[in-house]
């Protein structure tokens, strides 16, 4: 969900708030988008070696690139349990990642009505006349600051119950 049409400017400075959902909004404020904002906030905080976590994660911003698709927030978190509970070899059990990803994906449709973007933020920012009234509203400080941090903290919390 972007706070400007443009992609953010990437800088080798970040937010440094300890919290990992205070650092996602950091982040967010910055200018980073959701998905860059959630997946960069959860490799700092499970120290993992990823360089560039933002710009993979860039793609899944703004409902997958303003396709009206899922929640770059919910994107960015699927992405981080991925990396934490994928398999690295055909033999290992899927099991692991699609349950904490299923159980991501139910609690956030709860807490916010759906999945995608258009649905949780009200509006179709793909939509030139959407993106203004985005703006208008001020949706990205009002609500998808909040989506970040849910998306952030309930991913640490599964990856953290599974020893991720």
């Amino acid at each position: 969900m972007p706070m400007d049409a443009s992609p953010p400017e990437h800088t080798d400075t970040q937010p440094t708030p300890e919290d990992p959902a205070e650092h996602a909004r950091a982040m967010a404020r910055s200018k980073f988008l959701c998905a860059e904002s959630v997946f960069a906030s959860l490799v700092r905080a499970k120290g993992w070696d990823i360089p560039r976590p933002t710009s993979l994660a860039t793609g899944l911003c703004s409902g997958v690139s303003r396709t009206c698709g899922q929640c770059g927030a919910l994107s960015g978190a699927i992405l981080a349990l991925g990396f934490g509970l994928g398999r690295t070899a055909p033999e290992e059990s899927l099991e692991p990642c699609y349950n904490a990803v299923e159980e991501l994906v139910e609690e956030f449709r709860t807490e916010f009505g759906g999945r995608d973007c258009i649905d949780v933020a009200g509006i179709n920012i793909a939509d030139p006349e959407g993106l203004a009234e985005f703006r208008r509203q001020n949706l990205w400080t009002t609500r998808c600051e909040h989506v970040i941090a849910f998306a952030v903290t309930k991913a640490l919390e599964l990856l953290d119950a599974s020893g991720a």
